[in-house]
């Protein structure tokens, strides 16, 4: 059963558009390790506030991309951290499956 994988974190305000210049290539990042249907969403209420919501096959891969998301050291997640309040210890990560209700 596939997973839903939730990337919460804050940009600096003057980062923005740094940030969301980097938005296509984290896509590719993602989809390079395995990450599907990525999306990446503003808070409404709360400018500077951003989710990312995308699958993964399996736990295997989500503690992979988590991994590489908190230590990895290269040239696209340096600059991608330098746009985060706090750099890669801010990004939080929560990976969960999909229940179904009783009926």
């Amino acid at each position: 059963m596939a997973i839903t994988v939730l990337v919460e974190y804050r940009v600096e305000d003057d980062k923005r558009d740094v940030f969301l210049g980097l938005v296509p290539e984290l896509k590719q990042e993602l989809e390079a390790w395995g990450g599907k249907r990525f999306r990446a969403y503003e808070g409404a209420d709360q400018a500077g506030l951003f989710v990312e919501e995308f699958s993964v096959e399996d736990m295997e891969q989500y503690r992979k991309i988590k991994t590489i998301r908190q230590t990895g050291d290269s040239p696209f997640w340096n600059r991608f951290n330098e746009c985060v309040s706090g750099g890669s210890a801010k990004v939080h990560m929560w990976a969960f499956r999909e229940i179904t209700a009783k009926e």
